[in-house]
C-alpha cells in the first residue's frame, strides 16, 4: 500500500533515529530515500519493484510505501529493536567472548537461503556488514535494498565494493560480497576493510596467502573458473559452510594475525 505523507509530517511527526530513519510511535520504521547519501537513479521504479516481491524470510521488504503529492520517495518497514548490525557484532568479539561456530553457521546458513531466493529475480547490490542484521536469538535480516536491481533490468548498481568481480554476472556479484561478510563473521574480524578495493586476483591471492579453511580454498577456486570463463553460475556459500568443521578460538586468532600482516601489503586501505 502507498501511504500519503508529505516530507514536512514524515520529519516532524516521528523521532529521527538516523539521518534518514524515523520511528514512529506505531512501532515501525519510516526511510526517507531520498534523503540517503546512497539515493539511487529510479528510486520509485526499485520500490515499487520491491514491494511487489513475495515475503522471503529474512529480507526485510517493505510494509508500505510512502508518497508525496508528486512521487514515491520512502518506506515503512519493521523496526528491528533488538537486533544490531553485523559490523557491530564483529567489533564487539574483540572484546568479548567469540560466538560458537554452529551458531554462526545458523545465522549464515539463513542469510545465504534468503539471498538465493531474493537472487531469483532481483539482485541486491549493496550486501555489506552494515546491512546485516542480527538478535540475541541468532535471527538475521537482510536490510537497505532499494538500490537493488531487477533482473534484466538495465538499472545502475550501487555497491560498497568498487570492483562487481564479475562484470558479466551481477547475481554472482551478490554471492562474493555475501561471502565477505560470512568470511567476517566465521573469523572475527572486518574484511571488508581490505576487499572492497580488491580486483578478484588480489581477492583470490588474499584467502590463500593467510591460509583460510580447505573448503574456503576450494569455493574460491570453483567462483574463479565461472570468472575466468565469464560463465552463468552463480556459487553460493551454503554447501561449502554445511561440511565445514568447527573454527576453534586458536585457529581464528592465528588467522587475524596472518590477515593482520596482509594488511601491510595495502597501505593505501588506511
Amino acid at each position: 500500500m502507498i501511504i500519503n505523507m508529505p516530507k514536512d509530517e514524515l520529519v516532524y511527526c516521528n523521532a529521527k533515529i538516523s539521518h534518514c530513519i524515523y520511528l514512529n510511535k506505531n512501532g515501525t520504521v519510516y526511510k526517507d530515500c531520498e534523503s540517503s547519501p546512497n539515493k539511487p537513479d529510479l528510486l520509485e521504479k526499485r520500490l515499487l519493484y520491491v514491494s511487489e516481491l513475495p515475503k522471503i524470510d529474512g529480507y526485510t521488504k517493505p510494509i508500505n510505501l510512502l508518497a508525496d503529492d508528486a512521487h514515491i520517495y520512502g518506506y515503512e518497514m519493521e523496526y528491528l529493536k533488538d537486533y544490531k548490525s553485523l559490523m557491530a557484532v564483529i567489533n564487539s568479539l574483540y572484546k568479548n567472548k567469540h560466538i560458537d561456530f554452529e551458531d554462526k553457521k545458523i545465522i549464515l546458513l539463513k542469510l545465504i537461503k534468503c539471498l538465493k531466493e531474493i537472487n531469483r529475480s532481483y539482485i541486491i547490490g549493496d550486501i555489506r556488514l552494515d546491512n546485516i542484521m542480527v538478535n540475541p536469538k541468532g535471527d538475521a535480516r537482510i536490510i537497505d535494498w532499494e538500490n537493488g536491481v531487477p533482473i534484466g533490468a538495465a538499472y545502475p548498481i550501487l555497491s560498497y565494493y568498487r570492483p562487481l568481480y564479475l562484470s558479466n554476472n551481477i547475481v554472482q556479484a551478490d554471492s562474493m560480497k555475501m561471502f565477505i561478510c560470512i568470511l567476517s563473521l566465521l573469523y572475527e574480524t572486518n574484511l571488508e576493510n581490505i576487499c572492497l578495493n580488491f580486483d578478484f586476483n588480489e581477492l583470490y591471492s588474499f584467502i590463500f596467502n593467510v591460509d583460510l579453511d580447505p573448503l574456503i580454498k576450494r569455493y574460491i577456486n570453483d567462483y574463479a573458473y565461472e570468472y575466468i570463463t565469464k560463465g552463468n553460475g552463480v556459487i553460493y556459500f551454503d554447501e561449502y559452510l554445511q561440511k565445514m568443521k568447527n573454527l576453534r578460538h586458536m585457529n581464528i586468532q592465528r588467522v587475524r594475525k596472518k590477515i593482520s600482516k596482509e594488511y601491510q601489503k595495502y597501505p593505501y586501505y588506511y
